[in-house]
């Protein structure tokens, strides 16, 4: 019969796949969520700039580097822009999240998994031990 810690470490191990699978399924979505939403920034912004680009104050400008930063700053100043730039600061904050939680649940399937298979080799080698000395008893060969 198997101890109570040993039964709830089996329970364990058992459900463990099924939470990293949960885990796993959730940063799929999320990265998802993520790579459309840097699309759209990317749209958003190639957007903001491009009518920058039209207005008299970007033609009054002569050095490149004050283009870019007038460019630039358009870009920021989309309200929508911002509001997904953010967006996608939490899915990344999220994604993280649940990558350490995917990794401590990996890393506690192997340490269950290797724990108990620890038990179990030297519950074989105690029975074979055991099986040895009781084939010893009865035919009276010595043990090879």
């Amino acid at each position: 019969m198997l101890d109570p810690q040993t039964q709830q470490h089996i329970t364990r191990l058992l459900a463990l796949p099924r939470e990293i699978a949960r885990v796993g399924r959730q940063l799929t979505a999320l990265r998802a969520e993520k790579r459309d939403l840097e699309d759209d920034l990317k749209k958003r912004a190639a957007q903001a700039r491009l009518l920058a680009r039209k207005t008299p104050e970007f033609a009054a400008l002569t050095k490149a580097a004050a283009q870019e930063d007038f460019l630039t700053v358009a870009v920021f100043e989309d309200v929508q822009w911002e509001e997904d730039n953010k967006r996608l600061k939490q899915l990344q904050a999220a994604i993280d999240k649940l990558q350490v939680e995917k990794d401590e649940l990996q890393d506690e399937h192997q340490s269950l998994r290797a724990a108990l298979e620890g038990k179990y080799a030297e519950l074989l080698e105690r029975v074979l031990t055991e099986v040895k000395l009781a084939n010893q008893l009865t035919t009276g060969r010595p043990l090879a």
